[in-house]
């Protein structure tokens, strides 16, 4: 999986659907919890591949195996934003970004948003914002972007800044 996002985030499309094809022939055996996200994962690659049809199939199953007293994941959220901008379907992605995001405010939410996925949903928001012409809630929308990206890049430094310690320590002792 790993892989494939890496592929998919580099546009290298040739290899990464391929790939998400042989990851779908594997799903089968895994439990319904990681198996949903995986198929929302997996939909981000076929949207960008064009293929809307196989993208929203993978939604639903994916939501299918979601527990339906909860909001949905947010991978879903940002996977289903991105389809529907593609379709222009703008007020439907602002609904649900905006839903999403009242859920994690409430307290809603089954587990807490990585930054990563955060940067992915504001990012939906922000270009169905501006197609709907609210600049107010576009630009709301890429400062929560922004303060998700510095999150990220935190998080990356000091995951760094610790890899450097422990090996500084191993080498002096």
């Amino acid at each position: 999986m790993n892989r494939l996002m890496v592929l998919a985030a580099q546009a290298r499309l040739d290899e990464a659907v391929p790939l998400a094809e042989a990851i779908l022939k594997r799903e089968s055996g895994m439990p319904p919890g990681p198996r949903a996200k995986r198929k929302m994962l997996l939909a981000s690659v076929f949207t960008a591949a064009g293929d809307s049809g196989r993208a929203q199939g993978l939604l639903d199953e994916g939501m299918a195996l979601c527990p339906s007293n909860l909001p949905p994941p947010v991978e879903w959220v940002w996977a289903q934003a991105q389809l529907w901008n593609r379709a222009h379907r703008h007020a439907d992605v602002a609904r649900i970004c905006a839903h999403h995001c009242l859920a994690e405010t409430q307290g809603e939410l089954a587990e807490a948003d990585m930054p990563e996925d955060l940067v992915r949903l504001h990012n939906e928001a922000t270009i169905a914002h501006e197609a709907l012409g609210n600049h107010a809630a576009a630009l709301a929308s890429q400062r929560a972007l922004i303060v998700a990206e510095r999150e990220l890049v935190s998080a990356a430094a000091r995951a760094r800044r610790t890899t450097l310690q422990v090996q500084y320590e191993l080498d002096s002792a």
